[in-house]
């Protein structure tokens, strides 16, 4: 008698095998494609995560008009501009209608800079001394025309 071959059984391909498989690579496709525009199409008014300083000038930022997060919005500005802030938080009062710069090294020229690099009209001396920022930007209720352009 004959050895009898034994046979395997076929296996049986998943119909939906071929499906899923693509599937999933449209799906990582199109998260890939969500990752880059993201990316790409994110505000430029954000702060960087490390700032590039390019200019010498330090620049405090307070918040002169009481809506939460103005500050950090005009000190992000800055920063994408090269200036160093070095400081942000509140003013002495939230009172501010105008977005205004204080000299506080009383030469103009770091603070007018500043201002010029706002659009801010009003660049008052008010010098310190010994203060450790060239300028002080108190953010008024306009601060949207600032950032916003």
């Amino acid at each position: 008698m004959k050895p009898s071959k034994r046979r395997r059984p076929k296996k049986r391909e998943n119909p939906w095998a071929g499906g899923l498989r693509a599937l999933g690579l449209t799906l990582l496709t199109a998260l890939v494609g969500v990752f880059l525009a993201s990316a790409l199409l994110s505000p430029l008014g954000e702060a960087p995560e490390e700032p590039i300083v390019l200019k010498d000038v330090r620049v405090q930022v307070l918040n002169g008009c009481g809506l939460q997060g103005a500050a950090q919005r005009v000190a992000g500005v800055l920063r994408l501009q090269g200036y160093d802030v070095t400081e942000v938080g509140n003013a002495s009062s939230f009172d501010y209608e105008t977005t205004m710069v204080l000299d506080r090294l009383g030469k103009g020229g770091r603070a007018g800079e500043v201002g010029v690099a706002l659009g801010v009209e009003y660049v008052i001396i008010q010098r310190v001394e010994g203060s450790p920022f060239d300028a002080t930007v108190i953010v008024g209720r306009d601060f949207r025309s600032l950032v916003d352009g």
